[in-house]
């Protein structure tokens, strides 16, 4: 029989096992995030004070194409066939965690004739595709990944409801949700769509403008509330997050932007095909250029997304050369120079510790122990090492 001590030893290494926590990367500086907490800003660590300061995260690899107005807002530019259209971008911005965020999206171009739309007062679903690009916010960077080719089909237990989904020719969606933003006009107006990729929810609004116009926006408010309808396909709308900052090397001026905020403007690939089964009804022969898989969905010269210099402020890397080697999006790597790389984003800092404990315990017991009390030790170590292991990989 198995001594006490024995016992002992297991529950202290079942102890030992809980214990055991996972840093996990967000963001464009694949910051640390434990329990919902930044203990550790990377690359990104300082706020942008001037325009100046803008071209050192403009040199980062997978930065957005960004620049900053005269009263001090970021805006971030989504033009065709650009590097942002085809990879993809991410920004990270410090918030005062107001537990709402207010984005203002805008289109500038022609529009009388980029914007689609009729001569009529009715709004053709349609036509939002011919200027629209997707992004998402608040994500681990092991999400963000999963995502960056498309929505992943899942079960109809991942459904809020089946029947609506599989009615607008949607799947069921296991992945966490993000969203699309696109225009089109109408008689006296210019109606904005903003939808859940992939999940047969739609909201619109519209402006009355100018046909003449050169340039128009438009501001959605992310917060619970304003995201309570029906994702039909997704279980649920994805919930803001702004993760308090305790990074003790984090210096700033105002006191009141201690949270982060990530946001990521998602390549082409991501929602085009999802839009075009559900929206465009295109199909396998379907001939039509927008059901292509070059189409952009762009036709007006420039897209864009202002951040308020009241609510945002844009981090950007120190003034030191190693910055430039940062690959952070699209990646399973953190950085150029770093000694280590984690597996799905996620940085297991105690695996080393984890065998070097059971090697100990191991070696303690080999000598005062019977060889059959040996090998049960052996076999509960193996086994619960296993079992935590998988949790940690897959959970």
């Amino acid at each position: 029989m198995v001594s006490i001590s024995y016992f002992l030893q297991f529950v202290a290494l079942l102890l030992f096992f809980v214990s055991v926590h996972c840093e996990y990367f967000v963001g464009h500086g694949n910051h640390i995030l434990v329990n919902e907490t930044i203990t550790k800003l990377n690359i990104n660590t300082m706020i942008a004070e001037t325009k100046e300061d803008i071209e050192r995260y403009m040199n980062l690899v997978n930065s957005c194409d960004v620049t900053m107005d005269n009263e001090g807002n970021i805006i971030l530019w989504y033009k065709e066939n650009s590097n942002t259209m085809k990879n993809g971008c991410s920004a990270d911005f410090v918030t005062k965690k107001e537990g709402q965020i207010s984005l203002e999206f805008g289109i500038k171009g022609n529009l009388a004739k980029c914007i689609s739309g009729s001569e009529n007062n009715k709004v053709n679903i349609q036509n939002f595709t011919d200027n629209t690009l997707s992004f998402a916010y608040s994500l681990k960077n092991y999400e963000l990944n999963e995502i960056k080719d498309g929505p992943k089909n899942g079960n109809e237990s991942d459904c809020r409801d089946l029947k609506k989904c599989v009615n607008r020719k949607g799947n069921c969606l296991k992945n966490t949700p993000f969203y699309s933003f696109g225009w089109l006009k109408s008689k006296y107006s210019f109606p904005f769509s903003f939808d859940a990729v992939g999940g047969v929810w739609f909201y619109w609004d519209k402006l009355v403008r100018e046909k003449s116009a050169q340039s128009i926006s438009a501001e959605i408010l992310i917060n619970k509330t304003q995201l309570n309808s029906s994702t039909s396909c997704y279980k649920k709308h994805h919930e803001l997050k702004e993760w308090e900052i305790k990074d003790k090397n984090y210096n700033y001026n105002n006191k009141n932007f201690t949270s982060l905020f990530t946001f990521h403007i998602m390549p082409i690939n991501s929602m085009r095909k999802s839009i075009q089964k559900m929206v465009l009804n295109c199909n396998n022969d379907d001939k039509r250029e927008i059901c292509s898989n070059e189409t952009t969905m762009q036709k007006c010269d420039k897209m864009f997304i202002k951040f308020d210099k009241e609510h945002f402020k844009l981090l950007i890397p120190p003034n030191v050369e190693s910055t430039t080697k940062y690959i952070p999006f699209n990646t399973t790597n953190t950085t150029l120079t770093s000694k280590s790389t984690p597996i799905n984003n996620i940085k297991y800092s105690t695996i080393s510790t984890i065998k070097t404990t059971l090697t100990t315990i191991i070696k303690s017991t080999t000598a005062k122990t019977e060889s059959s009390e040996i090998w049960i030790l052996i076999a509960t170590i193996v086994i619960v090492g296993f079992i935590i292991i998988c949790c940690i990989l897959f959970v």
